[in-house]
């Protein structure tokens, strides 16, 4: 009787081992950085792998973590990666720590890739959620938000640009130069104008950056039929 038991729990106890190894591999399998390329669509509010069939009728390019900063959350039909935790960035860069009630507080600041939003007439940029967006919401990138020269709203106190991540100014200047050429591009037409494609399509500007042909191939095989901005 006891040898009996002694083999039921050294299988049981083995069993126990496999399955926690299986559970903890598929974890670190499915959790993924915030630069990992995701798709939305222009209703839903989930984020899916490249060919999952709720992209059908349209497929937004996004990066994980400005899909996650936008209050998407995973599909359960493809199962797509969720944000590895270890790699986002600490609460404590972004949020504003408490400070005694006679000492002002300090304006949170972060690097140019930070998504914020601008309006269609307004010369201010804002955090998500913020009042003053109302019916228009462009979405951006803090560095493009301030070289264009808009300035962070006083209602919503949305993170400033830290100068120690700021690009070099001659880089700065090189990638300006590129994103007005696109102003002028050979293939702009009534209907599609590169510079406004990239200006308007955030996640290109990571993805395919101020290539004219590149943004022009995209708007044909993807843009027009997901209704993106482009003139």
């Amino acid at each position: 009787m006891k040898m009996f038991v002694k083999r039921n729990l050294a299988v049981i106890t083995a069993f126990l081992v496999v399955v926690g190894t299986f559970i903890t591999g598929d974890v670190k399998i499915n959790a993924a950085s915030g630069d990992t390329i995701v798709y939305v669509t222009k209703t839903g509010k989930k984020y899916h792998n490249a060919g999952c069939s709720s992209l059908s009728k349209s497929k937004i390019e996004k990066t994980l973590q400005s899909a996650v900063d936008n209050g998407y959350e995973p599909c359960k039909k493809c199962n797509p990666p969720k944000l590895d935790t270890a790699s986002s960035e600490p609460a404590a860069t972004t949020n504003v720590a408490a400070a005694p009630a006679n000492v002002a507080k300090s304006t949170a600041t972060t690097n140019g890739n930070t998504t914020v939003y601008t309006t269609k007439t307004g010369k201010k940029y804002h955090s998500d959620g913020c009042q003053s967006l109302g019916q228009s919401k462009i979405e951006t990138t803090l560095q493009n938000a301030v070289d264009k020269g808009y300035e962070p709203c006083k209602k919503c106190n949305p993170p400033k640009l830290n100068s120690a991540s700021a690009a070099p100014a001659a880089q700065a200047n090189t990638t300006n130069a590129s994103v007005e050429a696109l102003k002028t591009y050979k293939g702009n037409t009534e209907e599609f104008n590169a510079y406004a494609y990239y200006i308007n399509n955030v996640d290109l500007q990571t993805a395919i950056g101020a290539d004219g042909d590149k943004l022009l191939k995209h708007y044909n095989e993807y843009g027009k039929a997901e209704g993106r901005v482009a003139k």
